[in-house]
C-alpha cells in the first residue's frame, strides 16, 4: 500500500495556494512600505510549502484537512505544520538535546514539486517510493539526528534550553566533511524548476540530484559515527541498550529514544559523547587523501577533543579512553594491558583484574603526555625497569624495597601518596588522567604522540 494517495495530492494543492497566496499578500505589503515581522518573510511560508509537497500522507494531512474544513488562513496552515515540524517530530526523533534533524533528501529539490498537478505529484512520489525514497518530513527522510559538527561543520550555538556539551567543550568539525559539504544555502539546479509532463520524467530528471544528496547524508552519517559508537557504548553499559543495538537505528521507538535521551543529557555521559565527535575517523580514506586530509590531522582531532573533555573534568571510563585516543603509540602498550585486565575479571581474579586495568590506566596517560607512567609496578616495568614483565603485586613490592628512581620521584610529585591503592587507579582513570594534567611540569607543556599538537594548557583555546 502506497504512502500516498491522489486524495491528499488534492488536499496538499489547496494548503500549498493558501499558504503561497499568504505569503505573496507579505510581499505586497512590504512592497507598499508597510512593515510586517520576520515571521511574515518568504522563508518560513516557502519551506512549509515545500514539507508538505514531499512528506507522505501520514504526517500532516489530517491535521492539513481538518484546518481546510474550518477554512484556516494561510498563516494557520504554516504555523500548523511549523509546529509539528520544529517541535514535535524533534522530541521524538532527536538522540541527544543538542542534535539537529538532517533532511536526507533537501527540502529544496521539493520547490518544484508543489508546483506540479496532483497527478504528476502523486505518480513523481510514487516512483521514488518504489525505490525506497521519500521526502520533507516523511519519517526515513527526518531520522538522521547529527551532532552540529556532523551536520554543518559549524561550532554548537550557547541556549538555556539544556546543556549543550559540544558548545561547552568548544568542539569543532568539517563542512567539507559534514552532510552539508557545501552549506545550507546550496540551492538546487534550476533547471529542475520547470512544470513536468508526467511523474516518472521527473523523478528521472531528479535523480542525480538526489543521488547526490544522499552521498552527502553519508558524510554526515560517516562524521557522526564515533560519537554514535561512543554514544551506544555507554548506553549498553547502563543496560539501556542490548550489545549490536544502535541508538541511531530508525527502528528505535520514540519511548526508547526520550529515554536514552535523558541518560545521555547526564554531565557523565554527554561530555564524552560530544567529544568523541572526529568528523574524519570513519570517512573513506580515499576521500580523505583526496581532501589532503592525514592521519595527523585525524589524530589531532582526537586529540584536541580529549584535552577538552579532561580540562572539563569529563568522566572518563578506561576501556573507552584508550580507543577514544585514537593514537598509535598510547594505544599499543595499552591494549595487551586491556585484554589481560578482560581475562581476570572473566576469570573471577578481580585483583589481578585491577592491577592489569591500572597498568593500562597508567600507560595510557604516559603515552598520552610523553610523561612517566604514574601508578603502580607499571612505573617500574616500564620505566625503571626493575619489575617483573607479568604486572603482579611483585613488582609494586620490589618497588617498595629500592631506592627512589626518577621515575619514582616524578610520580611522588603528583600524588601525595602514590603507593596506595592500584584498585583505585583502575576505577580512577578520569582521576589519574586529571591529576597529571595539573601537574605544574605537565601543564607547562604537554604533547600528544603522534597527533603533532603541542600546546599549554589554559592559553591556547583548549
Amino acid at each position: 500500500m502506497s504512502f500516498h494517495t491522489k486524495e491528499a495530492q488534492l488536499i496538499k494543492k489547496k494548503a500549498i495556494a493558501k499558504i503561497l497566496g499568504r505569503m505573496y499578500e507579505n510581499l505586497e505589503l512590504k512592497k507598499a512600505g508597510k512593515k510586517i515581522s520576520s515571521s511574515a518573510e518568504p522563508k518560513m511560508y516557502l519551506r512549509m510549502a515545500r514539507l508538505l509537497a514531499g512528506t507522505d500522507d501520514s504526517v500532516f494531512i489530517d491535521e492539513v484537512e481538518n484546518l481546510l474544513a474550518k477554512d484556516a488562513d494561510g498563516d494557520k496552515l504554516k504555523n500548523k505544520l511549523r509546529g509539528i515540524s520544529e517541535r514535535n517530530i524533534p522530541l521524538k526523533r532527536k538522540r541527544v538535546h543538542s542534535d539537529r534533524l538532517h533532511h536526507g533528501i533537501p527540502l529544496e529539490l521539493m520547490d518544484s514539486l508543489m508546483k506540479q498537478d496532483p497527478d504528476v505529484m502523486l505518480e513523481f512520489l510514487q516512483a521514488a517510493e518504489a525505490d525506497g525514497r521519500y521526502f520533507g518530513d516523511s519519517a526515513s527522510n527526518i531520522d538522521n539526528s547529527f551532532q552540529e559538527q556532523s551536520h554543518t561543520g559549524a561550532k554548537d550555538k550557547a541556549t538555556s534550553k539544556f546543556r549543550n556539551y559540544p558548545y561547552e567543550l568548544g568542539i569543532e568539525g568539517d563542512r567539507q566533511f559534514s552532510a552539508h559539504p557545501h552549506g545550507t544555502a546550496k540551492g538546487s539546479d534550476k533547471s529542475l524548476n520547470r512544470k513536468f509532463k508526467s511523474g516518472a520524467e521527473m523523478y528521472q530528471a531528479f535523480l542525480p540530484a538526489i543521488q547526490e544528496a544522499e552521498f552527502e547524508l553519508k558524510l554526515g552519517i560517516n562524521a557522526d559515527a564515533p560519537r554514535r559508537n561512543a554514544a551506544n557504548q555507554l548506553l549498553v553499559e547502563e543496560g539501556l541498550l542490548v550489545p549490536g543495538e544502535d541508538n541511531w537505528s530508525t527502528e528505535m521507538s520514540d519511548e526508547r529514544i526520550k529515554v536514552n535521551r535523558e541518560r545521555l543529557a547526564t554531565p557523565e555521559l554527554g561530555m564524552q559523547v560530544a567529544a568523541a565527535q572526529n568528523n574524519y575517523l570513519m570517512q573513506d580514506p580515499e576521500l580523505l587523501r583526496q581532501a589532503g586530509i592525514t592521519q595527523a590531522d585525524i589524530d589531532n582531532v582526537t586529540a584536541r577533543n580529549t584535552a577538552r573533555l579532561v580540562k572539563a573534568n569529563g568522566g572518563i571510563r578506561l576501556e573507552r579512553f584508550i580507543p577514544l585516543l585514537g593514537l598509535a603509540s598510547a594505544t599499543a602498550a595499552v591494549v595487551p594491558n586491556v585484554a589481560r585486565a578482560k581475562e581476570a575479571y572473566a576469570a573471577g581474579n578481580t585483583e589481578q583484574g585491577n592491577i592489569y586495568a591500572a597498568n593500562a590506566a597508567a600507560e595510557t596517560v604516559g603515552g598520552l603526555v610523553g610523561e612517566v607512567p604514574i601508578v603502580g609496578d607499571v612505573l617500574v616495568e616500564s620505566v625503571a625497569g626493575e619489575g617483573l614483565a607479568d604486572g603482579t603485586l611483585q613488582g609494586e613490592m620490589l618497588r617498595q624495597q629500592q631506592p627512589q628512581t626518577t621515575a619514582q620521584k616524578t610520580a611522588d610529585k603528583l600524588f601525595n601518596n602514590p603507593m596506595n591503592e592500584l584498585k583505585w587507579a583502575a576505577n580512577n582513570p578520569g582521576e589519574v588522567i586529571k591529576n597529571v594534567m595539573n601537574n605544574s611540569n605537565v601543564r607547562r607543556g604537554l604533547r600528544f604522540l603522534n597527533g603533532g599538537v603541542n600546546f599549554v594548557l589554559g592559553t591556547d583555546g583548549i
